[in-house]
């Protein structure tokens, strides 16, 4: 992930940013550099992220936060993200995540008012009064979705997010002391989820529709399992017999090839990570393993549909040989990569604010060893490790005692660890 990162001063206000090519960009990085952010921050290459997240505040404020850039130019210039309607959202829920692991207060009083208006500038995108914002997500379902219901339409993708995004700003406002923001955003999350888990699910199908026309409520499945409708299990908008309805209806359907790898028109490794942490979370931790494994074989399998996932070229999958526009790395394979180890495997979710981790671990039956170590969290670094049944959690260094939850096969365990102390289960 290092490789992902650059200084390119004066043109950038931050030092660090993190690419994220792909053929169609000519730019140096964008609102999608954001796939990458959590899991390079989990990883430990917070500084990166968190400059990341600086230089699109700094644009998104050129726009008066009425949009994200898509892209922006190694001399400053940007395109905006136009009538799509997703962006917006998942940059305020991958701020507060990037924020809830830096603990950094003073950032967050900076860019909640931003992100505040973010919010209301999405929320103006739907004129039907139901929520979700209005226009396309991806290009290819949106067509087909909008060809099926006509004018407006909304997108399971863009309705997730903007769920997970008002969630984020009751969380960040609660923490500024913000309690009427906080209430206010928290109720209209909670109407978000009802309305979602009633609305939105195909049972026919035992799946989320892809889309939705805005005025008439009607429905589309289009024939493939896409990748946005595991977004409601992966941020646990789902409620749990439909989030775990989901994830078997996806295992089973043809969106899975016989390598246990979500197929499709975009990068495979950064969907079968998002399938594989919806799976750890709704209890179906065979799959998410299967899958991860998939996606691990991918820099040394040139099977041609799994392009560029981490540091090793593959071909072109709609040629017969190695395309010189596809020699480039994805990062938004390879940070969702790691997030599917560190928040799916390992079930690690962080709170630097609260000084608290949560970790809900899924261990293989046939794993005697695993371990995660040198976690950093704000002031804390942590290891996590599992030897022949045992686990053994290390607070190695912070600035106070850290709020551990463990949750093994149903068992929760909460303790104050100190610094230097170790919690064995």
């Amino acid at each position: 992930m290092m490789a992902l990162s650059m200084d390119i001063r004066p043109f950038y206000e931050h030092k660090a940013i993190m690419t994220c090519p792909e053929r169609a960009y000519q730019k140096s990085f964008g609102i999608d550099s954001l796939y990458a952010s959590i899991g390079t921050a989990g990883a430990g290459l917070t500084d990166i992220a968190i400059d990341n997240l600086k230089n699109l505040h700094h644009f998104s404020r050129n726009l008066d936060f009425t949009g994200i850039p898509v892209d922006v130019s190694q001399f400053g210039t940007h395109g905006t993200s136009g009538g799509w309607s997703q962006e917006g959202t998942q940059y305020i829920g991958t701020a507060w995540e990037l924020l809830k692991q830096t603990g950094d207060r003073k950032l967050l009083e900076e860019m909640y008012p931003g992100l505040k208006h973010i919010h209301a500038a999405y929320r103006l995108r739907d004129t039907s009064g139901d929520f979700w914002p209005e226009g396309m997500t991806f290009p290819g379902t949106s067509e087909r979705v909008r060809d099926m219901v006509g004018e407006p339409y909304q997108m399971v993708g863009a309705a997730v997010r903007m769920w997970w995004a008002t969630k984020a700003l009751s969380e960040m406002a609660n923490e500024l002391g913000l309690t009427q923001d906080a209430d206010g955003y928290k109720r209209l999350a909670t109407q978000m989820q009802e309305r979602f888990n009633r609305l939105w699910w195909c049972a026919e199908e035992s799946c989320w529709a892809v889309g939705m026309g805005a005025h008439t409520g009607k429905t589309v499945f289009s024939g493939f399992k896409t990748a946005p409708i595991n977004y409601a299990q992966k941020y646990r908008l789902a409620n749990w017999d439909k989030g775990q309805a989901a994830v078997e209806s996806v295992w089973k359907s043809d969106a899975m090839d016989d390598r246990f790898s979500y197929h499709g028109s975009a990068p495979t490794v950064w969907q079968n990570s998002n399938f594989a942490i919806g799976c750890f979370n709704y209890d179906k931790g065979v799959y998410g393993l299967k899958v991860i494994r998939s996606s691990a074989a991918c820099p040394t399998e040139l099977t041609g549909k799994m392009m560029g996932s981490f540091s090793t070229i593959n071909p072109d999958p709609r040629t017969d040989k190695g395309s010189n526009q596809n020699k480039i790395m994805y990062s938004w394979c390879a940070g969702p990569y790691l997030e599917s180890i560190i928040n799916g495997l390992f079930g690690i979710g962080a709170n630097a604010f609260d000084h608290s981790i949560t970790c809900r671990p899924y261990v293989p039956k046939e794993w005697n060893h695993m371990s995660l170590r040198d976690y950093r969290m704000g002031s804390h670094v942590v290891d996590f490790l599992y030897d022949n049944g045992e686990w053994n959690i290390r607070h190695k260094s912070g600035s106070r005692p850290l709020q551990l939850i463990v949750v093994i096969d149903a068992t929760k365990t909460s303790v104050a660890l100190a610094v230097g102390k170790e919690l064995t289960l």
